[in-house]
């Protein structure tokens, strides 16, 4: 990796990051990595503008987190009970859709046993009345050298 691009992963760190209490410290690791590439490319008449646009769109990104970050810090025990009150209903939401997919799937499950009980009836049916055709075969048949004609 090259010393001009460690920018990019002191950032891919910081967002990646679900540690409130380190998540501070990469986000000013990557602020800092930024402003020295930042000022680096000034030096050198501006860079490529690909990397002038990734490097604003991490700033944005930055700003995003420490937003959060702050706002995660001051956040208060009714404000947290809401969220989870929220988790809670969603959750309710799941299991009870989740248990009519258990029953539309068992009512599925029941038809299909019931058309296979269906299907084994038709075919003794069927398998009785070729037995009946074969014997009524025969007694032509018989009959038919018997009588002669």
């Amino acid at each position: 990796m090259k010393a001009d691009y460690v920018w990019k992963e002191l950032y891919k760190a910081a967002v990646l990051e679900t540690d409130d209490e380190k998540l501070h410290k990469r986000i000013q690791e990557a602020m800092n990595a930024i402003n020295a590439r930042t000022h680096k490319l000034q030096s050198d008449h501006g860079g490529a503008s690909d990397e002038r646009q990734a490097i604003s769109d991490a700033l944005a990104g930055l700003n995003v987190l420490r937003t959060e970050l702050k706002a995660r810090s001051h956040d208060t025990g009714q404000q947290r009970l809401m969220l989870c009150e929220e988790k809670s209903r969603l959750l309710d939401a799941f299991v009870t859709a989740t248990d009519r997919q258990a029953k539309a799937v068992k009512s599925l499950s029941d038809a299909a046993k019931e058309n296979r009980m269906a299907f084994r009836e038709a075919l003794a049916h069927a398998d009785q009345a070729r037995q009946d055709a074969q014997e009524a075969r025969l007694a032509i048949h018989l009959h038919s050298k018997t009588h002669r004609c």
